[in-house]
């Protein structure tokens, strides 16, 4: 193209390289090519300022280039555990879960299906349990009664009843759970992960540098059951005997007891463990 026909623009012009672009895109240039100055932009530092949203605190943390690391120590800090009592989670508590008991005992005649004996495979309630036991039903009937129960406690009684206060009855439901696991589950030996729960929580807590159990306690569990722990990851971890799920249940219960723990705090987590053990 012949340049001689757009008039000359002089290099002391008042015009910026702004309006000088403009003006050949006016006189019929669609793309105008820049020329490199030499000049570099900055490196951006925007990740110095990066910042995760903590909905506990309700504030816009800054982890910097940290990420992670700046991330988890956010959540181990007293302000944190401070306003996650306050606050507590804004999921459903896993304790509603106790508080409506489902008995199988109570069954209407019309849910009840009947046998080729003309019997129902499940009995009333004033039926005595040997009774019961001696009713003809068919070979492909099920005694559903027989069957144990989420909502059943090892002594008999419905979980939801228990005169304890909710965090005995949830440590009593995980061994409820335990118990109903298949024998093929192995016993838990000194190296597997649940028998780092065997130890002290009150003398692990005087020992430390901490000021509120809950930090100890929050370390413990990120530690031993992990900072995102699922199903998955908690289910190669469990383990009959002492230094299995029983060690685990007795920690929580000196934790609750004697370190006035509040389950709120950990219920997150627990609520995953009962999860892996229903996998099973």
């Amino acid at each position: 193209m012949d340049f001689s026909l757009f008039p000359a623009i002089p290099d002391d012009s008042p015009i910026s390289f702004d309006n000088r672009s403009t003006a050949l895109r006016l006189c019929g240039f669609r793309r105008v090519f820049v020329p490199f100055n030499g000049r570099k932009k900055k490196a951006n530092a925007a990740s110095d300022l990066a910042s995760r949203w903590c909905d506990i605190c309700g504030r816009d943390i800054t982890v910097g280039t940290g990420g992670d690391v700046n991330w988890e120590h956010h959540l181990r800090s007293k302000n944190h555990a401070d306003n996650d009592k306050l606050n507590g989670p804004k999921f459903k508590k896993l304790t509603a879960w106790f508080t409506h008991p489902q008995s199988s005992r109570n069954v209407s005649a019309s849910s009840s299906t009947l046998t080729d004996n003309g019997t129902t495979d499940r009995q009333q309630d004033t039926i005595d349990v040997d009774s019961r036991s001696d009713a003809c039903l068919s070979d492909t009937a099920m005694d559903v009664d027989g069957l144990p129960s989420l909502t059943t406690s090892m002594t008999g009684d419905p979980v939801g009843e228990q005169s304890g206060p909710p965090s005995a009855s949830l440590v009593e439901h995980i061994r409820v759970l335990a118990a109903d696991l298949p024998p093929t589950i192995p016993l838990a030996m000194k190296e597997d992960s649940l028998a780092a729960f065997s130890t002290d929580p009150v003398g692990t807590f005087r020992a430390g540098d901490v000021e509120d159990p809950w930090e100890m306690v929050n370390t413990m569990l990120h530690s031993v059951l992990g900072y995102a722990a699922t199903i998955h990851t908690i289910l190669p971890m469990i383990c009959h005997g002492p230094l299995g799920v029983e060690a685990l249940c007795t920690w929580l219960e000196r934790c609750f007891q004697e370190l006035n723990i509040d389950l709120v705090l950990v219920e997150s987590r627990l609520e995953v463990v009962c999860q892996a053990l229903r996998k099973w």
